[in-house]
């Protein structure tokens, strides 16, 4: 809006005056009128004092400044700059990292997107068939090792330094230091006389020296 400016060179009457007043105040205060070019009337005059132009000015500049918050680097995008980096650089981690960094506009949004695919896709155990009563989850001993995959159903105790193949599906107690596998899972070396195995395979078996074979990716 543009805006003319009446400065009135006319000293305001004596009986105008408010008496309380003095003399320094008169010259510190102008009487300006701000009209619009499409109006002919005037708009309302209102008195401003120079201390007053101040602090408009100084007001105005610090809502134009940033706020502090602001000049802060968001972590969330600088995760995503680097899972973006990443992406480029492994190409076959670019689904994974789109996924779950690239498309969620915030950390809040990934973390439930996070827990929803960990919650809809459960690993825990359906503890049976439900006919059975009291306690009704698997015991896992020390040192066992368990497939990817592998669904242990039941009040089923797994014993130390047993050892389950990948998507087996165990339903009957496995003694320690055995292996099971398949579905449903069964003892190696036959259920009268299970093979032994003589070291402890999830402290022992070696998991990632044969990726070098094919791949120099390794975690």
């Amino acid at each position: 809006m543009a805006a003319c400016v009446d400065t009135p060179r006319v000293k305001p009457s004596q009986i105008s005056r408010d008496p309380n007043r003095s003399e320094s105040d008169d010259h510190a205060y102008k009487h300006v009128t701000y009209c619009r070019p499409s109006f002919s009337d005037h708009v309302s005059g209102l008195p401003f004092s120079k201390n007053h132009m101040k602090t408009i000015h100084t007001d105005s500049v610090a809502e134009d400044l940033p706020h502090e918050n602001q000049n802060k680097e968001d972590p969330w995008l600088k995760m995503q700059d680097e899972a973006r980096l990443d992406a480029d650089q492994e190409p076959v981690l670019s689904s994974y990292y789109y996924t779950s960094i690239l498309s969620q506009k915030t950390l809040e949004r990934a973390l439930a997107n996070h827990l929803a695919i960990k919650l809809s896709n459960s690993s825990l155990p359906s503890s049976g068939t439900g006919k059975a009563c009291g306690d009704r989850h698997p015991k896992i001993g020390d040192g066992v090792l368990i497939g990817a995959g592998t669904c242990i159903l039941g009040n089923i105790r797994i014993g130390e330094g047993a050892k389950i193949g990948a998507c087996s599906v165990v339903l009957k107690d496995v003694p320690p230091r055995t292996t099971a596998v398949g579905n449903p899972a069964k003892l190696v070396g036959g259920k009268e006389n299970p093979i032994k195995l003589d070291k402890i395979p999830s402290f022992t078996m070696d998991h990632t020296s044969h990726i070098a074979e094919w791949s120099d990716y390794v975690v």
